[in-house]
């Protein structure tokens, strides 16, 4: 297996709006250097001074350099078959590739980060910057932030942290093992992946204060985590670098999964999901009763403005949708916007027609409140009756048990299949208009639960709530 251990130095740091001034490329078998490249490249950009300063290269000495076109057929010869390694190669190659992407080419090389490898291997340094390795080893470099040097050192490096994989690893397994440490979190060890579980539930990613970061749920929870730490983008880059814990919450199946998922997003609002709602619900139509039968439709922020005396109708992602689909009902209906306090939805009352005032005959307002109970009947997303969704548990003999009452999805806990002691304490949602919209969803594809009458043995009435 040949690496290219690569080092750059450039005009700054993103690669968008600067460039390559310099570029490096040492050819190692893994025991030694076999072959090396170098040159300056004309970024055809003037140099900042700061940049100057650090590394030496000034604008007089590029001004002859080949530019990086010049030089791209090269890059790819030396580098072709081979894995890039670099010290934070996250920079480096994405340097690469932009300037590739330029050339209209698509540059790829499977890549090792030193700087991660270091933290893996030598976590007691207090720090891992080239800097540090280079004094920590013993390296002897000439010229610091001079990319053929810095990649020499790099090499080294790397060579060291081989020797130590091969001492405990077959060799067969080597590079399989520091490309599984390179794709993971420093401060997560491939231990500790290697031992989270492969059932359903929930995982948490913490940062090194406990803060949580980001919440999802899977069938497979070893399997969707490790599927984060391979995914490339800006955002994932980021949660890359601050998670230091990994919590998971077993459910046994996916529909709790669901539901605990969603309840927690709205409790912790982590900064690293962007659904802090239900599922595109940024608005609720929200029915208040007034008496018996009369009261408002209103549209509102779901969920900081939904009173606690409400009935959730809908939920919509848009102000404008859910207006829109008020105004149809209303249409639909035949409903009188005077009584609604609509007028400034629609301009013609649809039950009234032009004259329309809130002082109408009371044969009037019985047939305006015959149209708005038909209509709560149609479009209310509440249960209307009680009952208890038996679902599967965490193990074989479990089984867990998820109450819906007065129109609400309320919480679960888990039984023993045998003798139907509980054998958790009852977790209660404290949104369960949320879980509504989760449990409506499934339902309409998972037609093969069955809905069962309430039971003493099922209490409701539990105080104990689950931290889990």
């Amino acid at each position: 297996m040949k690496f290219a251990v690569i080092d750059l130095e450039t005009t700054g740091g993103a690669p968008r709006n600067n460039k390559i001034i310099e570029i490096a490329i040492v050819l190692s078998d893994g025991e030694c250097v076999i072959d090396t490249f170098h040159s300056l490249v004309n970024p055809e950009m003037s140099i900042p001074p700061f940049i100057t300063q650090m590394t030496g290269i000034h604008d007089v000495m590029v001004e002859k350099a080949p530019r990086f076109y010049e030089i791209a057929r090269r890059i790819v010869e030396l580098t072709k078959g081979t894995i890039m390694v670099a010290h934070n190669a996250q920079f480096d190659y994405g340097f690469l590739r932009e300037e590739f992407r330029q050339l209209g080419y698509h540059f790829h090389l499977p890549t090792l980060c030193t700087l991660r490898l270091s933290r893996h291997y030598f976590p007691h340094l207090p720090s891992h910057s080239l800097e540090s390795l280079i004094r920590h080893f013993g390296i002897q470099v000439k010229h610091r932030h001079r990319a053929l040097d810095d990649a020499l050192a790099t090499a080294q490096i790397f060579h060291t942290i081989l020797r130590r994989e091969r001492f405990h690893t077959k060799p067969k397994h080597v590079l399989l093992r520091l490309q599984q440490i390179c794709r993971i979190p420093h401060r997560i060890t491939p231990d500790q992946l290697d031992r989270l579980p492969k059932a359903c539930g929930v995982y948490i990613f913490k940062d090194h204060h406990e803060r949580i970061l980001y919440i999802g749920k899977s069938k497979n929870l070893r399997q969707r985590i490790r599927s984060h730490f391979r995914i490339q983008n800006p955002k994932h880059a980021l949660l890359f670098q601050n998670v230091a814990k990994i919590d998971c919450a077993l459910t046994g199946n996916e529909l709790l999964a669901l539901l605990l998922e969603r309840e927690l997003i709205l409790k912790h609002r982590p900064s690293y999901n962007v659904l802090h709602k239900a599922p595109n619900s940024d608005y609720a139509l929200i029915f208040q009763k007034k008496n018996l039968w009369d009261g408002q439709l209103r549209i509102v922020s779901f969920p900081d403005e939904i009173p606690p005396s409400a009935q959730i109708l809908r939920y919509f992602k848009t102000r404008r949708s859910a207006q829109a689909y008020l105004a149809r009902i209303c249409t639909t209906y035949k409903l009188c916007t005077s009584q609604l306090q609509l007028e400034h939805l629609l301009k013609i009352c649809p039950l009234h027609g032009h004259q329309c005032d809130r002082d109408i005959s009371s044969t009037r307002d019985n047939e305006h409140l015959h149209n708005l109970e038909r209509a709560l009947q149609d479009i209310q997303i509440t249960f209307r009756e009680d009952f208890i969704l038996d679902v599967e548990g965490r193990s074989s003999e479990e089984r867990a048990a998820i109450y819906v009452s007065d129109g609400y999805v309320r919480g679960w806990r888990y039984y023993h299949t045998i003798d139907r002691r509980f054998t958790s304490d009852l977790f209660t949602l404290t949104h369960p208009a949320a879980a509504n919209v989760v449990l409506l969803q499934y339902l309409k594809h998972s037609r093969s639960i069955e809905r069962q009458p309430f039971h003493p043995q099922y209490p409701l009435n539990e105080t104990t709530q689950s931290s889990r």
